[in-house]
């Protein structure tokens, strides 16, 4: 793994929390904890194996608890090896400006273009999201049947209030088709949400990651342009 990478996945970690009835769930869960954190920090991961050892006398919540802390530990050390970019990519639970920050990092490298891939998409979309985005840059939302009602309502008056200053387009692909949240910038970066943007980081932690594949970018690209040309006939487009 590269720098970015292994932030990426320690922070996914952290959000696959496991459940502390499920004891198969939770050996797995540090088994992964302790394979991972051993490439960034010795010392944590020897914590982790520690914690595992006493996991009999201890039960499983305070051993899931201990495992957390060697995972935010190494997190931090992971984070400050990853490239700019990518940190601050993780959202803790419950921090609703830092993951208005996370996702505007990511919306303002945006020059030309930002497309939105959501199925459950709701009006947080434009409210606390899509103003991030640089005034002239063409916002593109692509949402599923499963959209919540307050979207186009939205939508339509966003468009009546910033006309060409800030260019939306709203589109409805089929109700299968989409399963990912995404955000493409300029057509050349893909970014995964872990989570969807109505309920980002609310309830649990949540990661925006960049797609380091050179080789999946394009795939990306050309299977949501087929989806999104695909909607311009949809139920709902604004």
């Amino acid at each position: 793994m590269n720098a970015a990478e292994r932030y990426a996945a320690l922070a996914r970690l952290i959000e696959e929390q496991p459940d502390a009835a499920d004891i198969h769930s939770v050996l797995r869960w540090m088994g992964r904890a302790q394979a991972l954190v051993q490439g960034v920090s010795d010392r944590n991961a020897n914590g982790i194996a520690h914690a595992g050892t006493f996991m009999q006398s201890n039960g499983t919540i305070k051993t899931i608890q201990s495992v957390n802390m060697h995972l935010y530990a190494t997190l931090a050390i992971a984070e400050m090896e990853a490239p700019q970019p990518s940190q601050g990519s993780f959202v803790v639970a419950g921090k609703p400006f830092d993951a208005m920050m996370a996702v505007g990092k990511v919306l303002t490298t945006a020059k030309a273009k930002v497309r939105i891939v959501d199925p459950y998409m709701d009006e947080k979309a434009l409210t606390e999201f899509a103003l991030l985005a640089n005034e002239g840059v063409n916002i593109q939302l692509l949402g599923s049947p499963m959209y919540k009602a307050a979207l186009i309502p939205a939508a339509q008056k966003f468009v009546q209030q910033y006309g060409s200053k800030r260019p939306l387009e709203v589109r409805l692909a089929g109700k299968h088709d989409l399963h990912d949240r995404l955000i493409f910038i300029d057509g050349a970066s893909v970014y995964t949400l872990s989570q969807s943007l109505r309920n980002f980081a609310e309830r649990s932690p949540a990661l925006i990651s960049r797609v380091e594949d050179l080789d999946i970018i394009p795939l990306k690209v050309a299977a949501y342009d087929a989806f999104w040309n695909g909607a311009a006939n949809g139920a709902a487009v604004v």
